[in-house]
């Protein structure tokens, strides 16, 4: 049931966070792939970029398609499936022993898991929070995923230490697991009716004139996010710094609070300023990162934790704000694809210029993209539209 004007929590909105987290847990162990194809495996930074590769692609053509299943079939299936295929994969992963085909495969399948569960679980927390308060129902929703950032990269590290890879990734898949059971009792708000046009809504959000800059931004964003969260681990192991750990527990801890305690805020001052302000905190962040020390991998995560956790939210409110309810599916898989198609496209570049020019070319690069993008969106991206 949705929640009432007045009113921001409902018992579905409640259920649906936990669902997340339990997936975001299984989501998020992954984040250490980087140094378990580092370490266990003798993977290069080449290696890194392709296997962070083969999920983003997977997950940009999935996301595609997650947006007109999503918003023809309802939310829950695909939150319930997707939950299913990661835990399979997670489980599988235990047989890895080389960078190779099954590795490969796997991510891919990862990355369709992903696709449709998160479209499911964020098209159907925008159903069930206030019309007015969009970006704190995404920031809540992001929240889930951020607070196991930090729980699965540090305690999959300690696990992977004491038991083995097979340890975290088995975790992550009873994860999994949780978050499909939790999903078959999520029930979905009435939508208004009207004409089937899923082929029509998908033509009107690629081609939408609004929505483009938009797009170009978030593909920017995606592929620094991707340099922070993937070549960060090598280059961290390069430098003599033995557990990434407290870098993602900075980074999701930051971005956590900023979203808890400014939730409200972004929604009143505004999605477009909002995410100016903290789109150049994200380019100074991934600058920062290519002068990298031991003590200052930990507020580097913080800063960038900061900067991500009230850009991601806002930005993606601009997105859903140009779109009729009937298509938010599509917009926000839409979004996510765009975000998808930089991390893969970033990761697989970057790893060759890490490859030839070192980790903090990686870095810079990114930086210099990001700045590009803030210029966008200042530019091209339009204020707010009136409620």
């Amino acid at each position: 049931m949705r929640t009432s004007q007045g009113g921001f929590w409902s018992a579905g909105l409640a259920l649906l966070l936990v669902a997340q987290a339990c997936f975001g847990y299984a989501f998020s162990t992954f984040y250490l792939i980087p140094k378990f194809v580092t370490e266990a495996l003798g993977a290069g930074p080449v290696e890194v970029g392709l296997v962070t590769t083969a999920h983003g692609a997977a997950a940009v053509v999935a996301l595609l398609a997650a947006g007109i299943c999503v918003d023809r079939f309802g939310r829950t299936p695909f939150l319930t499936g997707g939950a299913l295929l990661m835990a399979v994969t997670c489980f599988a992963l235990i047989a890895v022993e080389e960078v190779g085909v099954l590795l490969y495969g796997l991510r891919i399948i990862q990355g369709v898991a992903f696709a449709f569960a998160v479209s499911a679980g964020a098209t159907l927390c925008v159903d069930l929070a206030p019309p007015h308060r969009t970006a704190q129902a995404i920031g809540f929703f992001g929240v889930t995923m951020l607070g196991m950032n930090a729980a699965a990269a540090s305690f999959g590290e300690l696990l992977a230490e004491g038991y083995g890879w097979g340890a975290p990734f088995s975790a992550a898949g009873l994860g999994a697991l949780l978050c499909a059971l939790i999903s078959l009792r999520l029930s979905e708000p009435a939508r208004l009716p009207g004409p089937s046009r899923d082929a029509s809504g998908f033509l009107r959000v690629m081609t939408e004139p609004a929505l483009r800059p938009i797009f170009a931004v978030i593909t920017v964003v995606g592929a620094a996010f991707g340099a922070m969260t993937t070549f960060q681990i090598p280059f961290a192991l390069q430098l003599g710094i033995d557990r990434v750990g407290g870098y993602f527990i900075a980074y999701a801890s930051a971005a956590v609070t900023v979203r808890l305690l400014l939730g409200t805020f972004v929604d009143g001052w505004g999605h477009r300023p909002v995410a100016l302000v903290n789109l150049l905190l994200y380019a100074v962040s991934v600058f920062a990162m290519a002068a990298l020390q031991p003590a200052t991998l930990v507020p580097l995560g913080a800063l960038f934790g900061v900067a991500h956790g009230l850009f991601y939210p806002s930005f993606s409110a601009v997105a859903i704000g140009t779109a009729e309810s009937r298509d938010r599916g599509k917009v926000i898989a839409f979004f996510q694809a765009w975000f998808s198609v930089g991390v893969a496209v970033g990761c697989f570049l970057l790893g060759y210029l890490a490859d030839a020019r070192g980790y903090p070319a990686v870095f810079l690069a990114t930086g210099f993209a990001t700045l590009l993008g803030w210029l966008v969106l200042l530019t091209r991206i339009h204020p707010d539209r009136p409620n």
